[in-house]
């Protein structure tokens, strides 16, 4: 059986996973109970999520959060809108930082095989690299 997942990465090699303060807001309007946890941040900068959250991203519901994947997704189509403009690739980073914090939204294909040998059965999980 194949089962499709999407998942929230931070995509730059530099910085950490972190919210901008729409994206916040955004959440807030959702009705999301933890972003209320996140940081202040200093004039200009995003949100970051306090340790607490270790532990909550380590089986990675943060990452899977409806909510949070909703918001990306939404201001990933107005960064769409407004690329479509003829703006150089500096123009467009900056606007993806500011609107994204450079988090995307990728969709996994999980392929989980159940085999029974003799009555016994395993598991294999199966998917790729993003």
């Amino acid at each position: 059986m194949k089962e499709k997942i999407k998942v929230v990465l931070h995509e730059e090699q530099f910085g950490s996973f972190s919210l901008t303060p729409r994206m916040v807001q955004m959440l807030q309007a959702r009705g999301c109970e933890w972003v209320g946890k996140c940081s202040q941040p200093a004039e200009g900068e995003n949100y970051t999520l306090p340790s607490e959250f270790s532990a909550l991203n380590q089986d990675n519901k943060l990452r899977r959060d409806p909510n949070l994947i909703a918001v990306i997704e939404t201001l990933m189509r107005e960064y769409d809108d407004q690329t479509n403009y003829d703006l150089g690739w500096q123009c467009r980073a900056l606007l993806r930082q500011k609107l994204l914090a450079n988090l995307k939204v990728v969709e996994i294909t999980v392929a989980i095989n159940v085999f029974d040998q003799d009555g016994r059965e395993t598991v294999q999980v199966t998917g790729g690299l993003w």
